[in-house]
């Protein structure tokens, strides 16, 4: 377990399948996901299963965000891990209901200590659409810098892209 002051981040349980299984399922979330389908209960649960080996088997990692009482109330993900380059993608869901606390920016907090120290890992990388202002002031409030916008790169509706920002955070 990994704990701060209002939360921790622990490994994933089999009973966080139902949780999982809502925010995958989610739509609202699907744009900053790239989720283009329904993910089934059995798919959940087999993420769950694989989620035994660790980020050098699988090149990612899921901890789940926890309040001191066991309250689930999100997930970090690191991602598209590189051990030869030392870096990795960081994404973050917080169920709506405990947006905007502060419990975000202290899961990244302990998320970049793990990362930094016991990974060592020298840099984090996030992709996040450039009408995320939400987004942008938490990884900003957290160290991370804008490195690149990519011009047109996701796809908005039928006819019309955003840009995103490239941010990063360095040991």
């Amino acid at each position: 377990m990994l704990k701060g002051n209002a939360v921790f981040l622990r490994a994933v349980e089999l009973e966080d399948k139902s949780k999982i299984y809502d925010w995958e399922n989610d739509i609202d979330q699907w744009p900053v996901s790239f989720t283009t389908k329904p993910f089934s209960s059995e798919t959940i649960a087999q993420y769950i299963s694989n989620d035994a080996y660790d980020i050098y088997t699988t090149k990612q990692l899921r901890l789940i965000l926890c309040l001191l009482d066991n309250t689930v109330i999100g997930c970090l993900d690191l991602y598209d891990y590189d051990p030869r380059n030392q870096r990795a993608g960081v994404g973050i869901l917080i169920d709506k209901t405990y947006r905007r606390r502060g419990y975000a920016l202290e899961a990244l907090s302990i998320l970049k200590k793990y990362a930094f120290e016991t990974l060592f890992i020298n840099q984090l990388f996030v992709f996040i659409d450039d009408y995320n202002h939400g987004s942008i002031t938490l990884f900003e409030k957290s160290n991370f810098i804008t490195a690149a916008v990519l011009k047109n790169w996701n796809r908005k509706n039928i006819q019309d892209f955003n840009d995103v920002l490239l941010m990063q955070c360095f040991k």
